[in-house]
């Protein structure tokens, strides 16, 4: 039997990484649900066929919409879903937005502190560094920024 899959016409303006067949099949391992970010732009992102219009906290098996508005929110305090994991991520991933920005210092200090490495880039590397993360299996969680943030009025 010849089975024809028929992907929407999505707008130039959004990316989507995977087709809805393949998070159907690949979504899910062991029946725990694996999160990874199938679609982003400048204004949302889209985990699990849901689309979140805010900064977004990522991990293999936990998503949350995320408080911090720019780079120099980010606090050790706006990191604390990473205590409410089952285990510390083995590396955290910070996306700021078009262009990679600085966070605060102490921040980088405390994940490091806990054991994680630590890495800052912009949201397009930093959602494809997360997906190809997940997809080998690695204990990674992410923080992204969401584009228009107040950092990136000048």
């Amino acid at each position: 039997t010849t089975t024809t899959t028929t992907r929407n016409k999505t707008p130039l303006s959004s990316f989507h990484l995977f087709d809805q067949e393949e998070d159907e099949n690949e979504n899910t391992k062991n029946n725990n649900t694996v999160f990874r970010i199938d679609a982003h732009t400048d204004e949302w992102f889209e985990i699990d066929r849901e689309e979140l219009r805010s900064s977004i906290f990522v991990h293999k098996n936990f998503r949350a919409l995320w408080k911090p508005k720019g780079a120099s929110d980010v606090s050790v305090d706006s990191l604390i879903y990473l205590k409410l994991l089952d285990e510390i991520p083995d590396v955290i991933l910070f996306g700021t937005g078009k262009q990679t920005k600085q966070i605060p210092e102490d921040s980088v200090r405390w994940a490091r502190e806990m054991g994680m490495a630590v890495e800052v880039m912009d949201t397009a590397n930093c959602v494809a560094t997360f997906n190809v993360l997940v997809e080998e299996g690695r204990n990674v969680a992410c923080g992204i920024l969401r584009e228009n943030s107040d950092d990136d009025v000048e």
